[in-house]
């Protein structure tokens, strides 16, 4: 990725958590935010996502890199769907049930813009009768065109981000729950996380690919221990 997609990504991420924490919302404003907080109970889940507190503070090496691997696939998360919750100064425009598009799916579309410094942010999120369908789009000097679309099941069983860059995708999140099992995959150039993790346990395991072959796997347990596995070499580790 660019220096300057890095640097927008972080202006943009900064902007919304200022719009949140220096703006109130009165009664009439949270009713026609409704259909923008969808993704703020898809952001929760992915934050309450925890490793074992003996396994962040371990001193070992590969406990170390799965800590790491597991917080890079719950940050990426967790960045782009703070990216997708609308700050208070944004204004919108709706369209109701038979103008929002041409698809016989379509409930609803809202599109929210805001404008921080030279930055102007559209962010339409679309209701289907099973999904919310999300495009935001961004106008600066470093960047213009569709920053992430994606789509989230209204079940909350499923969703799915994609991030541009000037030169195409950058990364992609997939996010599964079923009860406590959630399931999470990260897709970077030719690297892909793929993590299974259970919210009352906080066990799991992550496998990690190269060119989509598998590399290593990080396993960890409740209590902290774990074992670390290199397919190339053959190599298991403990801890």
């Amino acid at each position: 990725m660019k220096n300057t997609t890095k640097q927008l990504i972080a202006f943009l991420f900064l902007s919304v958590m200022i719009g949140f924490v220096s703006c109130n919302s009165n009664d009439d404003e949270i009713q026609e935010k409704e259909l923008a907080s969808v993704t703020e109970e898809f952001q929760q889940k992915i934050s309450q996502m925890n490793l074992p507190s003996s396994l962040e503070s371990s001193e070992d090496y590969y406990a170390n890199q799965t800590s790491s691997s597991f917080n890079l696939v719950k940050g990426w998360g967790e960045m782009l769907s703070s990216l997708l919750i609308v700050p208070d100064f944004a204004s919108s425009t709706s369209k109701p049930e038979g103008t929002a598009s041409k698809s016989a799916k379509t409930v609803y579309s809202k599109t929210y813009t805001w404008t921080s410094g030279e930055q102007t942010i559209t962010y339409t999120i679309t209701e289907e009768s099973d999904k919310y369908i999300f495009s935001y789009n961004v106008i600066s000097s470093e960047f213009v065109g569709e920053l992430i679309s994606g789509y989230q099941l209204k079940d909350g069983s499923y969703a799915e981000l994609t991030m541009f860059s000037v030169d195409g995708p950058v990364v992609t999140f997939k996010y599964w729950v079923n009860g406590n099992n959630i399931k999470a995959e990260i897709i970077l150039d030719e690297v892909k996380y793929y993590l299974e993790y259970n919210s009352e346990t906080n066990e799991g395991f992550i496998d990690l690919y190269e060119n989509n072959i598998l590399t290593y796997k990080y396993t960890w347990y409740s209590n902290g221990s774990g074992t670390y596995k290199n397919y190339t070499t053959n190599e298991t580790v403990s801890w």
